[in-house]
């Protein structure tokens, strides 16, 4: 079976640096260059947008580093490859730390760039049976989610939100009930991969088949079952991403 192209996201504040690295990449085969962001402010709705594969991503740069970007596409539970460009190799310890998947100095080796996309492509060959059969599985499975009895099973569309309450997680069921669980909202979020749900903020994670408005000036988004509804503060930035998730499907 042939293997998709690789999508990439380039983001660099200098447009030199971002010509230089969409030439370098498209002399590989399989590389696509889906978009180059020059702005911090853009990345994480280009990502939203476009889906890359991997985004290679400068960390010096105005108003934002590309450390502070990776923390907010971890934060976002974004499934995305970051690989670090930078004419600096003080932040390589920073960079893997915050789990990121390789590092290179400027100007970009070709050897080096070529070993990289190496590891990735032995990376995603390794990967792709696993969620081949997660999707698989998750398509005809339930959730299974731990309570202090045993475990209760849900459809997904029967779960509304999840928001953390001390050292449990309260669950907003359909029809109004709620249930109690020891896992944690990072857990569940893990739990819940590829199916509709989205971290809004470190306290609550919802469905978003439930998700009726979003508010930009008041910062918050309203979730409706039946006749009640949900306010819930959220960030400007998981805002954007919220619009920007579902201007592209």
């Amino acid at each position: 079976m042939k293997t998709s192209n690789i999508k990439c996201l380039l983001v660099d504040d200098e447009i030199e640096g971002l010509d230089i690295l969409e030439y370098l990449l498209l002399q590989y085969e399989d590389i696509e260059v889906v978009s180059k962001v020059n702005k911090a402010e853009n990345v994480l709705s280009e990502i939203v947008l476009r889906t890359p594969d991997i985004v290679f991503l400068d960390i010096n740069m105005p108003n934002k580093s590309g450390l502070d970007l990776l923390k907010d596409i971890n934060d976002a539970n974004i499934n995305v490859k970051v690989i670090f460009v930078t004419a600096f190799d003080q932040y390589v310890f920073d960079a893997l730390k915050n789990s990121a998947f390789d590092y290179l100095v400027k100007p970009v080796d070709r050897e080096e760039l070529t070993m990289t996309l190496d590891r990735y492509r032995d990376n995603r060959e390794e990967e792709e049976p696993l969620n081949q059969m997660i999707t698989s599985l998750e398509s005809i499975s339930k959730v299974k989610i731990p309570i202090n009895y045993g475990s209760l099973f849900f459809s997904p569309d029967e779960l509304v939100l999840f928001k953390a309450d001390g050292a449990y997680t309260s669950i907003l069921l359909a029809d109004g009930s709620t249930e109690f669980t020891s896992l944690n909202l990072g857990k569940l979020q893990e739990k819940l991969y590829g199916r509709s749900f989205f971290r809004i903020s470190r306290s609550h994670l919802i469905n978003l088949k439930y998700l009726y408005k979003l508010d930009r000036r008041e910062k918050s988004c309203i979730v409706r079952v039946g006749d009640d509804e949900f306010s819930f503060q959220v960030s400007r930035n998981y805002i954007g991403l919220l619009d920007d998730y579902f201007e592209s499907n």
